[in-house]
């Protein structure tokens, strides 16, 4: 191996001591320094490329705070873990988490997680009194979970609790026909009082009393056309 003096001496051997041998030493180095520089490169590629390969793949697990959990679940069916990132159990159910938000996806139940431990206006809004606490969310009212943390009892707990069947509203569109509702009145149930006070009056001298008897028969008939109608209307709807 030739050092860099003997180098300088055969490409310029009468001026071995001047600027141009310096130069020129220089000039032999270069090539080496290209090569480090391309290898550097070529090792910061391929760590690049392990990294990306490495990386964990996408989450099906919403992340809820305080800004978005209201909005994210006024809408459908939401099984969430309140959790704190120091505790074992927690760290240890991670994993299964993550997969029952995938076998949950196509049901339409969404998967959501949130960090009680940070966002403490939560965990005291739902009272999160130990780790992890797991709770189903359907607009906005929540159902404790209280069963296991394996993935079977999880993922049944939550297809069970959307195939239950929901009270539906009872509100019609539909106007209330008055003149229906009076029709199926029986007249001959409000006729009979008001005809025997009518025949009682015809009997005596048409009196104050008697007067004042009239009214309040006739008044009587009518408040009970009005409750009748109402409640015809309440069976209606």
């Amino acid at each position: 191996k030739r050092d860099e003096s003997d180098f300088c001496q055969q490409r310029l051997p009468r001026e071995s001591n001047s600027l141009k041998c310096q130069q020129a030493i220089t000039v032999g180095r270069r090539p080496r320094h290209k090569m480090a520089s391309a290898i550097f490169r070529a090792l910061l590629f391929v760590t690049a490329v392990v990294s990306v390969s490495l990386a964990a793949p996408p989450s099906d697990v919403v992340v809820l705070d305080t800004d978005n959990f209201d909005r994210m679940t006024k809408e459908g069916v939401w099984f969430i873990k309140f959790y704190a990132p120091w505790c074992g159990h927690c760290k240890r159910m991670a994993p299964i988490w993550e997969q029952l938000a995938k076998r949950l996806l196509e049901t339409g139940i969404r998967v959501g997680k949130v960090d009680a431990d940070g966002e403490t206006e939560l965990g005291e809004r739902f009272t999160i009194q130990h780790y992890p606490t797991l709770k189903i969310f359907e607009g906005g009212k929540a159902t404790d979970y209280k069963g296991g943390t394996d993935m079977d009892s999880m993922h049944k707990f939550a297809l069970e609790y959307k195939a239950k069947p929901r009270a539906q509203a009872t509100t019609s569109s539909k106007p209330f026909n008055f003149a229906a509702a009076f029709k199926n009145i029986d007249t001959n149930h409000l006729a009979g009082p008001a005809l025997a006070i009518v025949e009682k009056l015809a009997g005596d001298s048409l009196g104050l009393y008697s007067f004042a008897i009239f009214l309040l028969g006739f008044f009587a008939g009518i408040l009970a056309g009005i409750m009748f109608a109402v409640r015809e209307k309440a069976h209606f709807d």
